[in-house]
């Protein structure tokens, strides 16, 4: 976590502190530990982290640990055995204590949050309530998308529909596997030898004079599985004028055959 992170104080010097107490937990002596320690300063100087909160976070752990060369070892086991060694006792009041506790989510945006948190806090506390706040964090990618959205020319697998400039009744309705805008390419430089489409550009003034780009536009983004069964059913349902090249399938790549009850 960058110390520049949308994130909650807490949260950053408890990760030092988490650190820490894990390299102090796999030490086995006390030049273990303070190679350990150099690294996690090194990893959180790198993350932004201002080097007085890592030292103060540093001599606070070192502090409460009782860490010095001399006793490191046994206070490294003792401390360990602690931590493990609750009696039934404890744990009951251990368990009491968390059932009181009632938390609530907040999303985190700095100090609006901790005003409200707090707000909510003395609203509850005549209640007898021990509520606590537990901060949620989001990427920012989650409020706005962080790329631009491509352009539909870049698309694949996709029946399309030409439309004259002149004339909206002439059209032409086409599929293609390839990215859109290759396909108008080969329609509008001939480099598709039997495109009606090229054949009707060449003739009309209208659309020589025009960003012919825009005299495209996209019917349907399809799966190729099923890409020429939808420009069938499309040339079936609109019957573009264009669409003549390919004879008695009435300018569709398959036939389209369709059976009553």
């Amino acid at each position: 976590m960058n110390y520049n992170s949308n994130a909650p104080m807490k949260w950053k010097k408890s990760l030092i502190k988490y650190m820490l107490l894990r390299a102090y937990r796999l030490s086995s002596s006390f030049n273990f530990f303070q190679s350990e320690v150099g690294k996690i300063r090194d990893m959180f100087l790198l993350n932004s982290y201002p080097s007085h909160l890592i030292e103060e976070t540093l001599r606070n752990f070192t502090s409460h640990h009782n860490i010095d060369e001399n006793g490191f070892k046994c206070d490294n086991v003792d401390k360990t055995g602690q931590d493990e060694a609750l009696d039934s006792t404890s744990e009951a009041k251990v368990a009491d204590l968390e059932s009181k506790k009632i938390y609530f989510k907040i999303p985190f945006f700095g100090r609006p949050s901790r005003t409200f948190q707090k707000r909510i806090q003395d609203q509850l506390r005549g209640y007898d309530l021990d509520v606590r706040a537990a901060f949620t964090t989001t990427k920012v990618s989650s409020y706005f998308c962080l790329k631009s959205q491509p352009s539909v020319l870049f698309k694949a697998g996709v029946v399309y529909r030409f439309t004259c400039t002149r004339d909206e009744s002439i059209s032409y309705i086409g599929e293609t596997r390839r990215q859109f805008y290759v396909r108008i390419t080969d329609h509008c430089t001939g480099r598709d030898k039997k495109s009606a489409v090229f054949n009707h550009i060449y003739n009309c003034n209208e659309c020589q004079n025009v960003d012919i780009s825009k005299s495209f536009d996209i019917i349907q983004c399809c799966d190729m599985s099923n890409i020429c069964t939808m420009e069938a059913i499309l040339i079936a349902k609109h019957r573009p004028k264009l669409n003549i090249q390919l004879g008695p399938g009435n300018g569709t790549m398959v036939s389209l055959s369709l059976y009553g009850g």
